[in-house]
């Protein structure tokens, strides 16, 4: 069952038993007595067993102690009704009664009146006088009266008589339920539907409740608040914003302690942290049984039967009688051990209580490029720190960029970050093409060298073209060598003779890769 949230106590309802008060010789109200109290409790009985109030619990009933037949009886069955905080009250009799001596003047309770549809019996002649008395004091109540005529003496309560008391009983714990308590409404107007605009007067005048209004803002507060129950369960406004407060300090300070860490390893300002904590508050016991394998003793018990028999003359009991013995010594003994074993267990009972980190998010920003060393250290540290535990459903991000201190659109810095970053890759574009270039020269020149060195056989199988290149740029070099000695320098490496010797050559040197290639 739904927690409660009712303020105060559901209503009780009030059996007034009515009476014609006159004794007197003719003794009218001696013989009414047992009728009237009996028409009290038939109807208290039914009430019972047939109405409930909204939680499901049976309607609560009082009965007057006495028939009411005078005012100060009447006084009498008030402050016992006030006690027992009845707010309903029905007044019962078969007879005629003193109205206005004898009537419900509470101007807070809700009142019927049933009379008696007997032979010999007035009450109709009474339902008409009292309800004409409570019209005229301004005091509304509901007349019931059956249909058929029932012998005087008849304790049942027929068929139509049932249906008006249990709509009248009904209606009236409904009523006196909502009475003092608050309507609320969730606005006024829904999509332009005017017939949702509820009556305040009627609500506040005839059944006496508090009008509360609720904007819808209301609601998108307390869903961004988190003041709700996903399953569907009543929360408690206090404990709502007590739990998201706390969420709150704990995000903090776990936020705190990171940022203290990583801003004294990268300086001030250069870390960005941000940590969101979900906590649990359910209570979680946990039972835990050990079984020892070690016997443990359960039970234990020992025993000892002894006795002893000797010749004897007399008795220490009674000396004034002779007792003889058998001439034969009896001696005997007996014992008896029993222990019982147990397997030894050992029993844990643990309770946890709530506010236990359910889920960590964390996400940690670095101002500037660093290495991914340097990213996976920091990635480590954090997760330690925070406690990051993947089987839980925690999530951790750290990442490294610029932060945007003068305060224009990354965009277009990016912009001409890019296009400097294109002028410095076409750059080095063409100078590693250019390198690549001259190297495969290199190369080729070395074969080139190389080749001449080669045997005769293999000369003699290079095509006249290849013959004329090589004995080309073999003149080439001869005239170079010439010319450096002519110069008087010392040396010339290798590599700037075959360089020199290819960007004198380029078509010739072209062709004969060419020839490699195909070979």
């Amino acid at each position: 069952m739904a927690e409660s949230r009712l303020i105060g106590a559901y209503p009780v309802i009030g059996i007034r038993p009515t009476i014609d008060g006159r004794r007197g010789p003719i003794k009218v109200r001696q013989s009414l007595e047992d009728q009237t109290m009996g028409m009290a409790k038939a109807a208290a009985k039914l009430f019972e067993e047939n109405i409930k109030y909204s939680n499901g619990e049976p309607v609560k009933v009082v009965i007057a102690d006495t028939t009411i037949g005078r005012v100060a009886e009447a006084a009498a069955c008030e402050e016992k009704f006030r006690r027992e905080g009845v707010a309903i009250t029905l007044t019962v009799t078969p007879c005629w009664c003193y109205g206005s001596e004898t009537m419900d003047m509470d101007p807070t309770t809700i009142k019927g009146v049933w009379g008696l549809n007997a032979t010999e019996r007035p009450g109709a002649v009474y339902l008409a006088s009292v309800l004409a008395t409570h019209a005229q004091k301004g005091l509304p109540a509901f007349g019931i009266y059956g249909h058929d005529v029932v012998e005087a003496d008849d304790s049942t309560i027929g068929d139509d008589i049932k249906e008006k008391l249990l709509r009248f009983g009904r209606a009236a714990v409904a009523a006196a339920t909502m009475r003092g308590k608050s309507y609320l409404q969730i606005g006024s107007i829904c999509m332009g539907i005017g017939g949702s605009i509820i009556d305040s007067d009627f609500m506040e005048s005839y059944l006496g409740m508090r009008v509360e209004s609720v904007d819808e803002v209301e609601i998108i507060r307390r869903m961004t608040e988190g003041i709700y129950d996903e399953d569907g369960n009543s929360i408690n406004n206090k404990e709502a914003i007590s739990s998201r407060s706390a969420e709150k300090q704990v995000s903090s300070d776990l936020q705190k302690s990171i940022l203290d860490m990583l801003e004294g390893v990268f300086g001030k300002d250069k870390v960005k942290v941000t940590v969101n904590a979900v906590l649990d508050y359910d209570t979680v016991e946990k039972n835990e049984l050990v079984i020892n394998p070690d016997k443990v003793i359960k039970t234990e018990s020992r025993s000892q039967n002894s006795s002893l028999s000797e010749n004897s003359t007399g008795s220490p009991v009674d000396n004034n009688m002779t007792t003889t013995s058998s001439p034969n010594n009896d001696k005997s003994s007996s014992s008896e051990e029993k222990i019982e074993y147990e397997l030894g267990k050992t029993e844990t009972k643990t309770v946890s209580s709530g506010g236990q980190i359910k889920k960590l998010t964390a996400a940690v920003v670095i101002n500037g490029t660093v290495s991914d060393d340097v990213m996976y250290n920091v990635e480590k540290m954090v997760s330690s720190a925070l406690g990051i535990d993947n089987a839980r459903g925690d999530q951790l991000s750290v990442v490294a960029m610029p932060f945007n201190t003068d305060g224009q659109s990354i965009f277009k810095n990016n912009d001409d970050t890019n296009k400097t970053q294109k002028n410095e890759g076409f750059l080095k574009y063409g100078l590693m093409t250019g390198g690549i270039a001259l190297a495969i020269i290199a190369v080729v020149a070395v074969l080139l060298f190389m080749k001449k060195k080669s045997t005769k056989e293999e000369i003699e199988e290079v095509e006249e073209t290849q013959e004329d290149l090589i004995a080309k740029l073999v003149k080439e070099k001869e005239a170079k060598i010439e010319r450096e000695i002519a110069m008087e320098e010392s040396e010339i490496s290798l590599e700037d003779e075959i360089k020199l010797i290819v960007s004198k050559n380029t078509d010739e040197t072209t062709e004969l890769i060419k020839t490699w290639l195909n070979e």
